[in-house]
């Protein structure tokens, strides 16, 4: 295949990507709550602010920056679309990459398939128009995965240099230090000049990240500081954010000390080894799920591959996931995985390769039916994303005028601490945003750029608790009045024992519901409002 005709199947698969990214973004409502932190923070760039985040780095929010320089608006949501826009054109510019990673492992035909199994994939189209920093983290991982397979000349020194971006834009991106300095040696002999070129990587690799290392310690003290780093290890994903918590120092020998080696052997290692199988099986639906198990069955005898740029592969994937293991045995989030989807696509490419050249064992293509055949299989790949992505509950203007509603309804009921479960109170910060002027509340009211400004009466925060007697019994110690429950958002992971308080009311006395939007007549947003009362906890 000539130049021009790859450039021209790489834009017609780029454009129904587009579309299928744009078929689940509605520009008209504001984002999730990370997406307006990193929002924020990128505001406050503008204005000379780059205080550090406590769970975050700032690549995501300086990149975006530059960009709010030119918009210079005072309505919230001309930021918010700026950031969707850039986040899809990212995405749109990874089909390139992703094209020119595979050809490290494919031929012109076959790297465009892997182009557009990338590009059709249901979750990252999703994902793109949330103005959140994975397709910038994507990105940079296949750049540093591609430049560490040049090993025979000095561009795989930029693998460390972007490897260090990859911290910039999201701190566990320093996994990857680790994956790319384990292919470095696979790929090279041993001599004092290949150790010499490593610490001369090495050393690009920390020249870049210093700036970072400095903030946090300019900052907190320590140039390590993660804000949920120091609860990790109790094992309950409540502790990490909640207030009761807020100052909790427990290790790993702490754990161990409290339940003995067996169980931390047993929460900590086979349970993230178990939530990350499962995630990766949900994120390799509809047609992954399929084509990567084969293809891994193939890489151990990859005849059309070097073997060498598939162990390469294997050992990126293997080991950036056992770094993951304890934090996902305590925090299963699905986006964590993503940056793996291109490396996965790169064996799920395999089998279709395979299937196409060689036919089955009773017959084989004849050169057109291969066309044809290969022709299909995309065919079905998009139909099968379309129909995946149909899935997807993308919030409308209605929806979130409901929310705001809602909040303006607590605005004017409730004073005090509240509980949010399930983003039912996401539409305080909608109500905010809404009203909010950008250029006064920056400048004038000097509002820190990580965090949307909340009601003075109202003071949203978590509690921790196994259970929900302990739920309330840290309630009450933290002076938390009351609690508003999503009806589809009380989560397994934060507080399964809310999601029967929604359907059995009745059962909990000491509850008294004060707002129910069902009763209200909202069509979309379900949520119910209860205060403790903490006496007829006590004394039912």
């Amino acid at each position: 295949m000539n130049k021009s005709t790859i450039i021209i199947c790489l834009i017609i698969i780029s454009v129904i990507s587009l579309g299928l990214k744009l078929s689940v973004t509605n520009f008209s409502t504001f984002p999730g709550e990370d997406a307006t932190g990193y929002i924020f923070n990128a505001i406050g760039h503008t204005n000379g602010d780059f205080s550090p985040s406590p769970s975050k780095t700032l690549g995501w929010s300086l990149f975006l920056s530059p960009f709010f320089e030119l918009v210079n608006s005072e309505n919230f949501l001309d930021y918010s679309n700026t950031a969707r826009t850039i986040s899809i054109v990212i995405s749109l510019f990874s089909i390139f990459i992703m094209y020119k990673l595979s050809r490290k492992f494919f031929p012109e035909k076959y790297s465009l398939v892997a182009a557009c199994l990338f590009a059709f994939e249901p979750h990252l189209n999703y994902n793109s128009g949330q103005a959140l920093s994975e397709p910038l983290y994507i990105l940079i991982f296949m750049i540093s995965f591609y430049f560490i397979l040049n090993q025979n000349s000095k561009l795989f020194y930029l693998s460390f240099l972007f490897t260090g971006l990859l911290v910039w834009v999201r701190l566990p991106g320093a996994i990857m230090l680790l994956a790319i300095s384990i292919i470095f040696f696979y790929h090279s002999k041993l001599s004092s000049k290949t150790f010499v070129k490593f610490i001369l990587g090495l050393s690009i690799f920390f020249l870049i990240i210093t700036p970072i290392l400095v903030n946090r310690y300019d900052t907190y003290g320590d140039p390590l500081y993660f804000e949920l780093g120091s609860s990790l290890f109790t094992g309950e994903f409540g502790t990490l954010q909640s207030i009761d918590t807020i100052d909790l120092e427990y290790s790993a020998i702490d754990y161990i000390d409290d339940h003995s080696v067996p169980e931390f052997i047993h929460r900590f290692i086979l349970t993230g080894i178990f939530n990350i199988v499962e995630q990766l099986t949900k994120i390799s639906f509809p047609y992954l799920i399929i084509l990567i198990p084969i293809g891994i069955l193939f890489s151990f005898r990859a005849f059309d591959q070097r073997q060498k740029s598939i162990n390469a592969n294997w050992i990126l994937i293997l080991t950036t996931i056992s770094l993951m293991i304890i934090t996902f045995s305590v925090i299963p989030e699905r986006r964590f995985l993503y940056y793996l989807l291109p490396f996965l696509i790169i064996f799920a490419t395999i089998p279709i390769q395979r299937l196409i050249e060689y036919g089955l064992s009773t017959f084989s293509f004849t050169k057109k039916q291969k066309h044809y055949s290969l022709i299909l299989i995309l065919g079905v790949i998009i139909v099968l994303s379309s129909l995946f992505m149909m899935r997807y509950d993308v919030m409308d203007k209605f929806e979130e005028q409901e929310q705001i509603e809602l909040a303006q309804l607590l605005k004017n009921k409730i004073s005090g601490n509240i509980l949010d479960a399930g983003n039912a109170l996401r539409g305080i910060s909608f109500a905010e945003l809404s009203e909010f002027n950008m250029k006064l509340n920056l400048n004038e009211q000097n509002y820190p750029s990580s965090s949307i400004p909340i009601t003075k009466d109202i003071k949203i925060i978590n509690i921790s608790g196994a259970s929900l007697n302990d739920f309330i019994l840290n309630g009450e110690k933290e002076n938390l009045r009351y609690i508003a429950i999503n009806q589809d958002g009380a989560t397994e992971i934060w507080y399964p024992f809310l999601s029967d308080i929604y359907y059995n009311e009745q059962q909990y006395s000491y509850l008294k519901k004060i707002i129910d939007t069902n009763e209200l007549g909202f069509t979309k947003f379900k949520v119910k409002v209860f205060e403790i009362d903490y006496d007829k906890f006590r004394n039912p």
